[in-house]
């Protein structure tokens, strides 16, 4: 039986923060600008934040699917698919103080990119691209349908025995 298609969207409260943060600088920029200051256009650079956030509150910019095949990560509606057979495992990762979830992919996957970077900065392969309340709950769910898969069960019980 194959698991339903399940939609987790992303947290809002960060792109809010973000949007409230981003304009705040970019007005102190604007008022710097006004007072001849040399040294407005750093405040400025802050208003680049303004469109990203506004486009993270989008419905549908920023999610994460579980589907039969695999997981889609989709970040600023850029979508990315890994099949269930590339994935060992998740974990709650801290970044920068701030609790992630972390993908373990398996060796020989396929598209392995920067995983070696990433993994010596934070110790995982991947990351999901979204802020999630209680990433623990998270991580037991995505474990649990990832020993759900078939290639992955097999993968597990040869490697416990």
């Amino acid at each position: 039986m194959q698991p339903a298609i399940q939609r987790i969207p992303a947290d809002r409260r960060k792109p809010v923060l973000m949007l409230g943060m981003s304009s705040a600088f970019g007005l102190g920029g604007w008022w710097l600008w006004t007072r001849g200051s040399d040294v407005w256009w750093i405040a400025m650079l802050f208003l680049l934040g303004v469109p990203v956030a506004l486009i993270q509150l989008l419905p549908g910019s920023t999610y994460v699917e579980l589907q039969p095949d695999g997981l889609v990560s989709c970040q600023l509606f850029r979508r990315h698919m890994t099949p269930w057979s590339d994935i060992e495992s998740f974990l709650v990762t801290n970044i920068s103080g701030h609790a992630a979830v972390g993908i373990v992919y398996k060796p020989g996957a396929t598209k392995p990119g920067l995983r070696r970077v990433a993994r010596t900065l934070t110790g995982v392969d991947g990351m999901l691209p979204l802020g999630i309340r209680d990433p623990g709950n998270l991580v037991d769910m995505l474990n649990a349908v990832l020993a759900a898969q078939p290639a992955g069960a097999a993968d597990r019980a040869s490697r416990s025995s």
